[in-house]
């Protein structure tokens, strides 16, 4: 009987075994096909739009190991004439993203450490590229015990942009210290930031992200129960989404909610109704 145990026990570790070693392989094979498709992607000065989309699609839901981003990196940085340029960047958007995923702590590290080489440069290009990783790192802050941390870097590297009059750099900031304000129950001052982030944008250059804005100071609104402001700015988003085929249920379902507490029975039933309709949210 103990033999038997044994042999199971055995068979259910080399099976296990087996089983993570063809994750592994298989991982491996996904990033020797990107960095394939990324040599073709920059092997000019014109991006080969469809090799690079092939590289993404290979990396996308990869868990990167440490020397998988050392051979992602080691690719990147033989091509000199594509450093800092957005396509370049976005595949570091990608590593950052999947650290996210893995290693708080290295994520944190690995996105200042872009964003520290990017304050180097003053371009317009550069600060599109700084404000995607503003963004993107602010996911390792909220969603670990860092979140301190994370007001006390973004104010830093908010006082820095207002002093260089980086604009799109400022606006993310007071974006992200929104979100922040708003996850530790502070209302009024995620309103100010989301306000202050709104009135650094360009809405004529940059209309996603100012609706966008617009959205979630109409959602922190809707939490500080203020039906009325809430409608006022969600509404100016959800018709715009509306409008450009743009994903619009959760702003039509934050127009139900608004509805609900006013006792707006039909109004809230027709943007239910709106908000299944939304074909986006499948695509």
């Amino acid at each position: 009987m103990m033999m038997q145990k044994n042999k199971i026990f055995r068979l259910l570790v080399i099976c296990w075994f087996t089983f993570y070693a063809n994750i592994v392989t298989a991982q491996q094979s996904k990033v020797d096909s990107a960095i394939m498709y990324l040599n073709k992607s920059f092997a000019t000065n014109k991006l080969d739009s469809v090799s690079f989309s092939k590289a993404d699609a290979m990396l996308n839901g990869v868990s990167l190991s440490d020397s998988q981003i050392e051979q992602i990196e080691s690719a990147l940085n033989s091509f000199k004439n594509w450093e800092n340029k957005e396509p370049w960047h976005a595949v570091s958007l990608f590593i950052l993203e999947s650290l996210i995923n893995s290693d708080v702590d290295k994520a944190i590290s690995y996105g200042k450490l872009q964003i520290e080489q990017l304050d180097k440069i003053n371009t317009p290009e550069a600060s599109i590229i700084k404000a995607e990783y503003l963004n993107i790192l602010r996911f390792p802050f909220r969603n670990s015990n860092k979140l301190e941390d994370g007001f006390q870097y973004y104010t830093k590297k908010l006082n820095e942009y207002k002093i260089k009059n980086d604009s799109m750099c400022i606006a993310e900031c007071h974006f992200v210290l929104g979100g922040f304000h708003r996850i530790s129950g502070l209302l009024d001052f995620a309103i100010y930031n989301i306000k202050k982030s709104i009135s650094y944008i360009d809405s004529s250059k940059n209309p996603r992200q100012w609706y966008n804005n617009i959205g979630v100071l109409g959602y922190y609104y809707l939490l500080k129960e203020n039906t009325d402001e809430c409608m006022k700015y969600n509404r100016i988003t959800n018709d715009y989404y509306l409008k450009n085929g743009l994903p619009y249920a959760v702003t039509s379902i934050r127009m139900v909610q608004a509805m609900l507490m006013k006792h707006q029975l039909d109004s809230a039933a027709y943007f239910m109704a709106l908000a299944k309709t939304d074909t986006t949210i499948s695509s």
